[in-house]
């Protein structure tokens, strides 16, 4: 069987990231950061809602155990935030979990929660200019993790995108979108160490692959689904060997930009996309770009998506439930 793309969505997003599937309410949460929305899709009803924050989200993932409390980054903080889409049009702060560094002009970017409840995130450096790559030993970007507090792993990264994690093969796989490499290392997922980095995969390699890969996801075989980013197209490589293209799938959307596998069988992918091409900073045709797209047809599942277990908030005010920063 083919694989059947349809656009889900009737808003678009000027810059649409970080899907994340959550089973028990049967939705795919995502942002548009250029737009600064928080965002949810219903997958029963197929509508979205959502909400402006003040500022540019590059995640949202769920709290374990706390409805409707989610990770969230902000700028340059990483929080706690409570948003009930059915009876709120704004959100409020729960806790300050982190802060990148304030003589440092970043911002978080893509990010991902590993079985053990360890959230790993990364950051970009805002005064590069789009399109053009940064040589590694002036790029100011990080992948850090957090749990509890914030250790950094990596260094001198351009744009942090791309964070898949293989528990029974205890791999994470990883992307900057400065280069064109998919990056393979060891994790040890209990203490959040990795080691014994590799290139598994390059565009360079690839002629018929234009463009940069960004976010990616990885299946219940092992294989990951990587969106390449102004290239229009979703791609499955096998990280067990070395530039191992396996498929290509071609998008209406210039712009793909991230990657999750969802539904109730876990067998459908969702693509986020982005209704603005940042190299030349012009908008595209909407609807086509700018939609949350889902490809059925696969033959594949994908991992259930961790949640973040957080125990414990700032404060208890017994009037709200909760302490919370406006």
């Amino acid at each position: 069987m083919a694989p059947v793309i349809s656009r889900v969505t009737t808003v678009t997003s000027e810059l649409g990231e970080a899907p994340h599937w959550d089973e028990e309410h049967n939705c795919l949460y995502f942002v548009d950061i250029l737009g600064k929305y928080l965002q949810k899709y219903n997958h029963d009803t197929n509508k979205v809602t959502r909400v402006l924050i003040d500022g540019a989200p590059s995640i949202i993932v769920p709290v374990k155990n706390h409805k409707d409390h989610f990770v969230i980054s902000k700028d340059k903080e990483l929080l706690v935030v409570k948003w009930d889409d059915h009876h709120s049009d704004h959100v409020h702060i729960v806790e300050r979990l982190a802060e990148l560094d304030e003589d440092k002009n970043l911002r978080f970017n893509d990010g991902k929660c590993d079985t053990n409840g360890r959230l790993w995130i990364g950051s970009m450096d805002l005064t590069r200019k789009p399109g053009v790559s940064v040589p590694k030993e002036q790029r100011q970007g990080s992948l850090m993790s957090f749990k509890k507090k914030m250790y950094t792993h990596l260094n001198n990264i351009g744009i942090s995108n791309g964070i898949a994690i293989d528990p029974q093969r205890e791999k994470l796989y990883y992307i900057d979108s400065d280069d064109t490499d998919v990056l393979e290392f060891d994790i040890d997922i209990q203490h959040g160490v990795l080691s014994n980095q590799k290139v598994i995969f390059s565009f360079s390699n690839h002629s018929d692959l234009v463009g940069k890969p960004d976010g990616m996801t990885i299946d219940s075989d092992g294989n990951l689904w990587i969106a390449n980013f102004l290239g229009g197209r979703v791609i499955k490589i096998d990280p067990r060997y070395t530039d191992k293209l396996l498929q290509i799938i071609d998008l209406p959307a210039q712009v793909p930009t991230s990657v999750a596998f969802g539904g109730k069988h876990l067998n459908e992918l969702y693509v986020t996309t982005a209704s603005y091409n940042p190299v030349i900073q012009e908008n595209l045709p909407t609807p086509a770009n700018g939609s949350l797209y889902r490809i059925t047809g696969l033959g594949v599942k994908g991992l259930p998506a961790p949640k973040v277990p957080i125990s414990h908030f700032v404060a208890f005010n017994p009037l709200t439930g909760y302490y919370y920063y406006e």
